[in-house]
């Protein structure tokens, strides 16, 4: 596969990870029935999901419909983030405060979706700067800010390393909130839990460290950093969704019961990470590829492979680890 489209395809499927990740989320939290009735508000976010991921990434995958794409996914993250903050201050009846802002309301979704729109306007920038070639480049200048849904920059190029380095600190600030929301790290009767601090260790490196490395082009790096916390949380969360069933599985566990949206949740921001670094490793390495005259294997550092390959061997020693400890 091209480069183009192989940074295309790894863009589109961070965006349906997110996608999925989303829905089960919200379906987990909000439930479509109660006591037996169906709750007509809560299929809205249902439409908003199909979107994301089917309709969305589709319209993004042909390259010359991305503003129809981008009107649709900014659409629905306009929608989302104003149900979920109404929602929020229904449910604080009036008692509002810190932990109700960061914690007990909905700003960790509202994140997450907002990350959604800036990975979907980096799609738009890339294919508008591409598109529009023989249209104002041609007359020796560059599209005004103010245009259709374009953002003020230079180069398509500075547009989306902006909207992609946001867009992993927005979701990994919300995924750190969603986090603590379900999983607070302190118990009144056990104190620390020390399992549960696992995310907040990360966090600033998600949240900080790894956006700021892609900032400056230190993508390999960055994506190290991004790529092994996507890794162990997925794996530490595996572990503690089969071990909180206690031997009891159903397709119902492992869709809504389950840690199965978080690891989406993750999966998508390896992905996103995974597009910048392969962006800059094309550019940074295209001449020592053509002098050699071919592309390196799969398998080699930071490829598909090499991420599948750890993957599975961090997954089995702490497979072994929690067997024999």
């Amino acid at each position: 596969m091209k480069v183009g489209g192989r940074l295309r395809a790894l863009t589109m499927a961070g965006m349906v990870a997110f996608g999925i990740g989303g829905l089960l989320l919200h379906i987990k939290i909000h439930p479509l029935m109660n006591d037996g009735e169906l709750v007509a508000r809560n299929l809205v976010p249902l439409l908003g999901a199909a979107c994301t991921i089917v309709l969305i990434p589709l319209l993004f995958s042909t390259g010359r419909h991305s503003h129809w794409a981008q009107m649709l996914n900014l659409g629905t993250v306009v929608a989302g983030v104003a149900g979920m903050t109404k929602l929020m201050f229904e449910q604080a009846d009036g008692e509002y405060g810190l932990f109700w802002f960061f914690v007990g309301g909905t700003l960790a979704d509202s994140l997450i979706l907002l990350g959604k729109g800036l990975l979907g306007q980096m799609m738009f920038e890339v294919d508008y700067d591409r598109l529009a070639k023989g249209g104002w480049k041609d007359r020796g200048g560059g599209a005004p800010w103010w245009r259709f849904m374009h953002l003020p920059f230079s180069s398509a190029h500075s547009a989306m390393r902006l909207c992609a380095v946001l867009s992993l600190a927005l979701i990994g600030l919300g995924g750190g909130l969603l986090h603590f929301k379900i999983h607070i790290p302190f118990d009144p009767d056990e104190g620390i839990l020390g399992t549960y601090l696992v995310p907040y260790v990360s966090m600033p490196f998600t949240v900080f460290a790894v956006p700021l490395l892609f900032a400056i082009r230190k993508s390999a790096w960055a994506q190290l950093i991004n790529g092994m916390t996507a890794i162990v949380g997925m794996v530490v969360m595996t572990h503690f969704m089969i071990h909180r069933a206690g031997g009891e599985y159903s397709l119902g566990w492992l869709l809504l019961g389950g840690t199965l949206a978080d690891s989406f949740l993750l999966a998508g921001k390896w992905s996103v990470g995974q597009m910048m670094f392969e962006a800059d490793l094309d550019r940074l390495a295209k001449r020592d590829w053509d002098a050699v005259g071919r592309r390196p294997k799969w398998w080699r550092f930071q490829r598909l492979g090499w991420w599948l390959i750890h993957l599975a061997l961090i997954a089995l020693v702490y497979a072994v680890g929690a067997w024999i400890f």
